[in-house]
């Protein structure tokens, strides 16, 4: 379940990352979409090290 409020982010943020709900996305795209949707709940320094073990 993804309540309604984390939807409307996660549909901003896949805008933004230019990724179509309907079509499919690779897991390293999805795993970056994860942690940019949490740039408002943790400090920027936190997400950047978790996205910098993706790349």
């Amino acid at each position: 379940h993804i309540s309604n409020d984390r939807k409307v982010i996660m549909y901003e943020q896949m805008k933004a990352m230019n990724i179509d709900v309907n079509a499919p996305v690779s897991f390293d795209k999805a795993q970056l979409l994860c942690f940019e949707s949490f740039r408002n709940s943790y400090p920027d320094d936190f997400i950047d090290q978790a996205i910098s073990i993706y790349k």
